[in-house]
């Protein structure tokens, strides 16, 4: 029998802690101490985020072993890639570090398909445990977003972060926008609860206070929502 519910901070004495994007949590008697599922949508040869895994001591943010990661199923149509990223944990006593995290990335194929695919996360706090993670994937043909990354290299020049555009911006809700210069700077804002108008706004000031930003080069909206509004 499985319960879903709202993971509770844990206790300063508790090791470990998590960030984990876009999946549900549900408590499990079946050998785990929680299972976690999601499901993403990314175009055919893309990539996506899929969780991210670190292990902290909370009493002094001192970092611990990264978590183990066995896949248990592995995808049909993409792969699993593992990477090793810094991150900032969620913790506020200990949010002003950066700590090494595992970046778990789901890999297209190049033919549109379903799939699927599971790991499990070895924690080395008795609190945490072993989590299994399931998801689920619609692989799509080629979005309106990987089809403006030529453009986006143009109106952002060679330094833009093209990850930024695809694995976060791309999957996000709307209202959205994303803005660049031409020095390489660039931002994003987007949620359920606000205008259009507002998300133009804050991408805007996302971009103006990256530090490679120049006033003499200004940040232009690039897109709003899944649309294409940068005119060379």
């Amino acid at each position: 029998m499985t319960s879903c519910f709202v993971q509770p901070a844990l206790p300063r004495a508790a090791l470990g802690a998590l960030l984990l994007l876009g999946l549900a949590a549900c408590q499990t008697s079946g050998g785990y101490s929680e299972t976690r599922s999601g499901s993403y949508t990314v175009e055919t040869g893309g990539r996506i985020e899929v969780g991210s895994y670190y292990e902290i001591r909370l009493a002094d943010c001192s970092n611990l072993p990264l978590p183990e990661i066995a896949v248990t199923q592995p995808p049909r149509h993409g792969s699993l890639v593992f990477e090793e990223v810094s991150r900032r944990p969620r913790q506020a006593n200990c949010a002003h570090l950066e700590v090494p995290s595992l970046r778990a990335v789901y890999e297209a194929g190049a033919t549109p398909a379903a799939d699927d695919f599971a790991y499990t996360v070895a924690y080395r706090s008795a609190n945490l445990g072993t989590w299994l993670v399931q998801g689920e994937v619609a692989v799509a043909g080629e979005s309106p977003y990987s089809a403006a990354v030529p453009q986006l290299e143009q109106a952002g020049g060679s330094r833009v972060c093209v990850s930024c555009f695809l694995e976060r911006y791309a999957p996000a809700e709307f209202n959205k926008a994303f803005a660049v210069s031409s020095d390489g700077a660039f931002g994003g804002r987007w949620s359920q609860g606000i205008t259009i108008e507002q998300a133009r706004e804050e991408a805007l000031a996302n971009c103006r206070a990256k530090p490679e930003y120049d006033a003499a080069n200004p940040c232009v909206v690039f897109f709003e929502n899944d649309r294409l509004v940068w005119a060379p």
